[in-house]
Formats: C-alpha cells, structure tokens, sequence
C-alpha cells in the first residue's frame, strides 16, 4: 500500500487520479480510518491555509497515524508552485519517520511548470510575473526557488542539478527542466530519502516501482446528477475566464453580491440572502454556478473569511436541494465545502481531464465531487453533460 500526504484537497484528488491512470484502488480521507482496503491510500489535508506551527503539527500528527500501517512508501504532495509551508512540514515528516533527507521536485514540465538554474517558470515566464503573484494567501514575489522553500536552524537547504548528491541532513530540490530529468530524481530515490513535490513527480515514481498505466480508454463523460452546483472559489485569475465561460454555455451564474463582498458587518444576514437567490435559481434551472468573481484581495484573514462563507452558502443549498454533483475549484475552498458537508471519505472513479478528478462520496453514492486545482482548466464537456 502506498500513502500519500497531501497539503491541500485537490492535489489529493490530482494524486487519487494517477492511482486509477495505473490501475490502482484509491481512497481519499481527510481522517484515517481502519481498516483500509485500498492500494493507495491519500490523505487530505488543509495545510496549506493553516499557520506555519498548525501546519508543522498537523503533518507530525498525520504522519504518526500513518506509520503504524505500514505502507510501502510514502509521499508528500506538496504545490507545484511551492505555496505553503513547505519546509516546516517536511522537518515535521522527517522527525516523525526518523529521516535526514528529502527530495523536493516540484516541477511539471508538460504543464510548461519547469526549474532551471534556481529559478521557476511557468511556461517560460518567470514565476513571480504570472497570477500566481495575486495569491490573496501565499503572493509570490520572486521566482527563487530556495527563497520560496524558505530556510531553517534545523536542516540544510539546497538545490541540485543532475549528478549532485543530497547533503547529509538536507531539504534537496532537483531542478527538472524536461520530463526526463523527473524520471532522473525518481531513479535517486532511497528508502533514507522522503519523496515530495508536484503529481508529475509522483507518477514517474509510480514507473520506477514497476506499476503501469491501464490500456487508456476514450474518455466518455458520465451522466452527472440531475442537480449540479458549480462553486468558483479559487483566487486564482483563471476563475474570471471561467465564470465568462459558463455563462457563454448557458449555466445560470450568481455572483457574490457587491453588498456582500465589501460589507464591514451583518454579514451573515447577508450571505442568507445570497442562499435565497441562489435557491430561487434552482427552481428552474438543474445547474448553478457561484462564485465570488471580484477584484482579488491580498488579504489572508479576508480570503479565509469569504471561503467560509461559500462553505455556509454550499451547506444550506444541499440541506434545501439534496445537491447530487458538486464541481469544486480550488483546494482551500473544496476542503471548507466538505468539512461542512461532513463528507471526509472519497474513491475517485474517473479522470476527465489533467487534474480534474470525478469522486464518488462514501456513504452518500448518490453524490458526486469534481474537483480541480485553481490554476487548471475545466474541460469543455463540463458545462452540457447532464441529464
């Protein structure tokens, strides 16, 4: 069995859709239980949006919980663009599995997502110049992959290219300009050395491990539920091309209200009257999509706050209308939803495109969760495959 710890919720779907690529049996939680039946078992976290010492603590307590099981081997899935607290969670693996050393490989080159000479790119540009600098949480201001891992009195940082060691007692990053040099970094793998970093990293240790993809299938989108709910909630700008999108493809869309967005208080009576708009909407239409759709803000606690409030907003929606197939952007905001929702047990049963992962929810059957990360885009089939 393998395990994965994943900083955010949709990085553990992105994961849990590389385990049915390879044929695997998946399980997503966001609290462990036994027993486990499942070849790879991921664990979501929400790391990511906690403080640095949380953050430290929460991965310590997940790791313990996860050693007593067993596993193969485990991985960190960390962003591919080095948002969080990246360091402070992987000296708190290290400390709960008894290791010195971690390779951090974060790049995805077939997403254009590439390191080279110490610096990230996307597609070219350099990482602090693409929208990834208007984060609300975690604004990028440089494009330096040590400066964005951060430094520590307890363990040694460093970069590698091919052919270097990692340092005794070392946070390693290897650079991976093509594909090939993740295939590199996975063959340096050890079982004294974490494995961490992006979903392209995991895959080829997947390959190195001897597991292979499954005969590919065309993709065949399913029949989703007869009520859907479409939550934007990402802060990343790729959103506002998304809402213009669905409305182009007919979707009812609501916005979070002006009045709302800027209110200073009473804004619970508020987020009520956004519900009563948007169940108004499902009175005739099958599927709604909200979103918050406003100037981004670089405020942590403000984003924290909004997320809450979408969580609220989707909760009271589903108590009312019993919601079959929710699509979900955005980690943070997908793992406010669930925890609402009080869903925390998931099998992902198809992957419909690159990160965007369809699940079933265990112990509700009748309810679906597509989830994607912020910064990928929504299949085009997603807005006109239903009932």
């Amino acid at each position: 069995m393998i395990g994965v710890i994943a900083d955010d919720f949709s990085g553990a779907a992105e994961i849990g859709g590389l385990g049915l690529v390879y044929g695997l049996s998946v399980e997503i939680c966001t609290v462990i239980s036994t027993p486990l039946n499942a070849d790879l078992l991921i664990v979501a976290t929400d790391t990511r949006s906690m403080g640095e010492n949380q953050a430290g603590k929460e991965t310590k307590k997940i790791a313990e919980q996860l050693f007593p099981l067993h596993f193969d081997w485990i991985y960190k899935k960390t962003d591919s663009v080095m948002r969080g607290h990246i360091l402070v969670e992987l000296i708190a693996l290290l400390k709960a599995y008894h290791k010195e050393k971690a390779l951090l490989v974060p790049s995805n080159p077939a997403l254009g997502r590439i390191i080279a000479d110490g610096k990230y790119y996307i597609n070219k540009k350099p990482l602090h110049e693409t929208g990834f600098s208007e984060d609300p949480e975690f604004s990028i201001s440089t494009s330096d992959v040590l400066s964005l891992l951060g430094k520590s009195k307890k363990i040694e940082t460093c970069i590698l290219k091919k052919g270097q060691r990692i340092p005794e007692r070392c946070i390693a990053i290897g650079e991976a300009k093509e594909n090939i040099d993740l295939k590199y970094w996975a063959s340096f793998v050890r079982d004294e050395i974490i494995p961490t970093g992006a979903a392209a990293f995991f895959e080829e240790l997947l390959l190195k491990k001897g597991f292979k993809r499954i005969k590919p299938k065309k993709i065949s989108f399913p029949d989703f539920g007869p009520l859907s709910l479409y939550v934007l909630g990402s802060a990343y700008s790729n959103t506002r091309h998304t809402v213009r999108e669905a409305k182009e493809n007919g979707c009812y869309v609501s916005e979070m209200p002006d009045e709302l967005f800027y209110a200073k208080k009473n804004r619970s009576s508020l987020v009520d009257r956004w519900v009563c708009e948007i169940l108004a909407a499902f009175k005739t239409q099958s599927r709604v999509v909200i979103a918050i759709n406003q100037p981004p803000v670089n405020d942590a606690g403000f984003a924290q706050q909004l997320r809450k409030e979408i969580a609220v907003v989707v909760k009271k929606i589903h108590r009312e209308k019993c919601i079959n197939e929710f699509f979900l952007e955005g980690g943070s905001t997908s793992f406010g939803i669930i925890q609402a929702l009080k869903f925390n047990r998931f099998v992902p049963t198809q992957k419909l495109s690159p990160g965007v992962i369809r699940m079933e929810v265990i112990n509700s059957p009748d309810v679906h969760i597509t989830i994607k990360p912020g910064s990928y885009v929504w299949p085009e089939k997603i807005w006109n495959c239903h009932r």
